[in-house]
């Protein structure tokens, strides 16, 4: 049995008002005897009213192997995880197609010759810039088309950040001609012909994604080795890249993206103060990454950074961060729970280090998203096929293999999340990115009770209160550290609280005091990340008071998410696909993704729900899964439909969709008539069949032909023939006699499958046909030939009855097919075909039947 959730929310000084259940198990729990509220939770957290803090502008993550990126479903998996920036093109490449070499550029000599080498780059940048040279639209190991990607990405609602990864190695020469103690780089010891390479490499970088995308971010080299001379060739490299940066933004017509254009970098783990002077007066952020487990660790950089950056008022950006650099053990990867949440805490930490009021920082990105990858194998948040992935423990990255590792198309197809995917898209969700239009969200105050987590009540004295000491004295009170942490996020429409609970306890009813919360929301939403759990949502219920009750699973994020609408007044739900992908709902082949959003109408307009109050599920999950944002992908072909539902929490209201087999999926459902012996041509003569199975009253009857029953203890009026036929190569059929003088019940007779066992049903709709002869001497004139058809799935459901034909409606003397669509309920895995005469013939007569089929459609 799934674990019971209880989530209240109750007034501060009052009685417990409301307690809301969700049993996943559907058992029914008794309502606990009101008790006063202090006396009713564990310890609680206070809100405060202002901002403290202030979250990064983006929330994002690093890729790596984009390949076939306009044909995977890599853009769907991106937009469904909540990521606000991407950094694309990477790892670093030239993409020059010739390198840059001395006698392309010996006319510059000059800082004059470099102004006029500008200028006629500038005069037409379409035409001057030399693009052939360049492989923005072409293939790149290890990176994909660059074009692609930078598309799709955007495509995906992602805003990218290119990694132009220019360094003094893409010049046969030196940038400088003479090395000085300077920090900025006087004119005349600027070597000028490799200071023109580096310009152009940034002007071609910046002017084809800025001009023709609107990508308005833009960084330089990754990790570059220190050592001073590098770096003052560094120094002047950025100085060109602030040039074209700032050419650029002087021709584009589109003011929003000039406005926007960042230049960031270069990005350094441990040695960006020894860079940052040379850098300063040419980038817009300090670019740092960092590695540590440790979200303290995080907070103590973070102030030294922002202190460097801040003092000339720039901001500071961490373009990779995870847990670990280097190698990992396979027990560190992320889908493992502990170190999940261990990244859920870090990135916490990240989104609530920087002080209100500061320049603040403009992006944190996780490093890796999707494996396989080049670099590493146990960092990235979902993957796709895991025989590329190093088992060994050496984590040995692809890029060092033989060419024969290369990933194909197939294997670079996402179709795993680990845990710490989720829990940064339940993260994603406290950041703002670029189209909220403000910088950052405000982080609040949050204030911890003593008692209930410094402190807990002893559970045999309850006037005794004791400092958990120790790791016995902690389990035997029932957990509650101070691991918890507690982030509550502002929006202009939201109030997001997370909470994580790292510890192998559950924690019940811990409260969250809203005593100065003054925005008026109207409902509360938990979500829920944790062993059994995605993401999952697991209660709405009104805002009327001013305490939230919570429990805290073992392991877990758990989020609080209050807006503003009265999600009881939803009247009607709709779906609406978003996808980037070549799948959509109606053709979604192996692996391919879609994305359903759910959208709720309240009054006239209409509001997604996706990831607030929708429980989505697949009548299949282990063939076609849907996330809990509605993220559907295909991960085993087959040729059954499946049901994609999206359902209300509270109000009942729900949607579904069918994915129906695509082009492979259909080759396997199963060909020809799923009706056993439909052409009668294996008989049985007059054996005793038994098909106590099916609970309908066929066992026990005289069969005609081999499958097919009489009801019990009928004389049958039906007889295996040879005196007419229509099946090819056959021989037989199916003759009905009915002699009104003999006085007979109405002849019936049902078929069933041979295996006993059942067959799988593939199609929603099937047809039903049979071929029929009616004699002119002698052939029945009156009544009416049907059939009916039983699902095995579901015994209390009404049959299909199909009516076929009168009698007096069928040509004489020639074989006439009659048939009808019927649907069938998707999750049938049996049928039962009948036949039945009915009416009261008042003289006898005959009727031939053949090939009887029922084929899905």
């Amino acid at each position: 049995m799934k674990p019971t959730v209880r989530t209240q929310i109750v007034p501060l000084l009052g009685f417990l008002m409301a307690q809301i259940f969700i049993s996943h198990a559907g058992g029914a729990e008794a309502p606990p005897t009101p008790v006063a509220v202090e006396a009713n939770v564990r310890g609680s957290y206070l809100l405060g009213s202002k901002a403290v803090s202030q979250t990064p502008k983006y929330l994002g993550v690093c890729l790596e192997v984009a390949d076939n990126a306009e044909r995977s479903n890599l853009g769907d998996w991106l937009a469904d995880s909540g990521a606000q920036m991407v950094r694309v093109l990477h790892p670093d490449k030239d993409v020059r197609i010739v390198p840059a070499s001395e006698a392309t550029y010996k006319q510059i000599a000059t800082k004059s010759d470099f102004d006029a080498f500008r200028a006629r780059l500038l005069a037409d940048p379409e035409k001057n810039i030399p693009w052939s040279n360049y492989r923005f639209d072409k293939e790149i190991p290890w990176l994909g088309i660059p074009d692609v990607e930078i598309k799709k990405v955007i495509q995906a609602g992602v805003s990218p950040i290119v990694s132009i990864a220019y360094g003094p190695q893409y010049y046969p020469g030196p940038l400088l001609k003479a090395f000085t103690e300077e920090i900025q780089a006087k004119d005349e010891n600027v070597n000028w012909p490799a200071a023109a390479s580096a310009y152009e490499y940034y002007l071609a970088n910046v002017y084809r994604y800025a001009s023709r995308n609107g990508v308005t971010h833009f960084m330089m080299l990754n990790e570059p080795n220190g050592g001073l001379k590098n770096i003052q060739q560094i120094g002047v490299i950025a100085r060109m890249g602030r040039l074209a940066l700032e050419d650029v933004r002087a021709k584009l017509s589109d003011k929003s993206t000039a406005a926007g254009l960042r230049l960031s970098g270069p990005a350094c783990y441990s040695n960006s103060e020894e860079f940052w002077p040379y850098m300063e007066p040419y980038v817009d952020l300090l670019d740092c990454h960092f590695y540590n487990p440790d979200p303290d660790m995080f907070t103590r950089q973070y102030t030294r950074t922002t202190m460097r950056a801040g003092h000339t008022g720039k901001k500071v950006a961490f373009t990779e961060y995870n847990r670990i650099g280097g190698p990992l053990q396979p027990d560190q990867a992320l889908w493992v729970l502990k170190p999940a949440l261990q990244l859920g805490a870090l990135t916490m930490a990240i989104l609530c280090s920087g002080r209100a009021g500061d320049p603040g920082c403009e992006m944190a990105l996780l490093y890796e998203f999707q494996a396989p990858a080049t670099h590493r194998n146990f960092k990235s948040l979902v993957y796709g096929d895991m025989n590329l992935i190093d088992w060994t423990g050496r984590d040995h990255g692809l890029n060092g293999e033989s060419s024969e590792w290369y990933p194909s198309f197939e294997e670079l197809q996402i179709r795993f999340a680990t845990p710490a995917y989720h829990v940064f898209k339940m993260l994603s969700r406290c950041v703002p990115g670029a189209g909220a239009g403000v910088e950052s969200y405000e982080v609040l105050g949050v204030g911890e009770s003593t008692r209930g987590f410094g402190e807990v009540w002893d559970k045999d004295i309850s006037n005794n209160i004791y400092k958990m000491l120790d790791e016995r004295k902690y389990y035997a009170l029932g957990g509650a550290g101070p691991e918890i942490r507690v982030l509550a996020v502002r929006t202009p429409e939201r109030l997001i609280i997370t909470v994580l609970n790292p510890a192998p306890t559950p924690v019940k009813r811990v409260g969250f005091d809203l005593d100065y919360v003054k925005e008026p929301y109207a409902t509360a939403l938990v979500r829920e990340t944790s062993l059994n759990r995605r993401d999952q949502v697991i209660a709405q219920m009104a805002v009327t008071g001013k305490r939230v009750i919570v429990d805290l699973p073992a392991e877990s994020m758990t989020q609080i998410i209050l807006i503003k609408e009265d999600l009881t007044k939803v009247t009607e739900l709709k779906f609406e696909e978003r996808t980037v992908t070549p799948g959509t709902i109606k053709d979604l082949g192996l692996y391919q993704t879609t994305r359903l959003c759910a959208l709720g109408k309240i009054g006239e307009r209409w509001l997604d729900l996706s990831e607030l109050n929708i429980a989505w599920s697949s009548s299949e999950e282990r063939l076609v899964n849907v996330y809990q944002g509605g993220l559907v992908e295909r991960v085993r072909q087959t040729g059954k439909p499946v049901v994609i539902t999206a359902r209300t929490l509270e109000g009942g209201l729900q949607i579904s969709q069918t994915v129906m087999p695509d082009k492979e999926g259909q080759k396997l459902a199963p060909s020809g008539s799923l009706v056993p012996n439909g052409g009668f041509e294996q008989t049985v003569a007059n054996t005793k069949e038994a098909v106590a199975d099916w609970a309908t009253g066929w066992d026990l009857g005289l069969s005609p032909a081999k499958g097919w029953v009489a009801k019990a203890g009928v004389i049958p009026f039906w007889e295996r023939s040879q005196e007419r036929n229509h099946t090819p190569g056959g021989n037989a059929c199916l003759k009905l006699t009915v002699d009104p003088a003999k006085k007979r019940p109405i002849p019936n007779l049902a078929a069933v499958a041979e295996s006993r066992r059942g067959f799988e049903i593939y199609s929603r709709e099937y047809k039903i046909s049979a071929w029929v002869w009616r004699p002119a001497h002698g052939g029945l004139s009156e009544g009416t030939l049907s059939m009916e058809v039983k699902f095995s799935a579901d015994r209390n459901a009404p049959p299909v009855h199909v009516p076929l034909k009168n009698m007096a409606d069928l040509p004489v003397d020639q074989w006439v097919q009659i048939e009808q669509i019927l649907p069938v309920p998707v999750d049938a895995s049996r049928l039962q075909v009948s036949i039945a005469f009915t009416g009261e013939p008042k003289q006898a007569g005959t009727l031939y039947i053949d090939d009887v089929n029922l084929k899905g459609d």
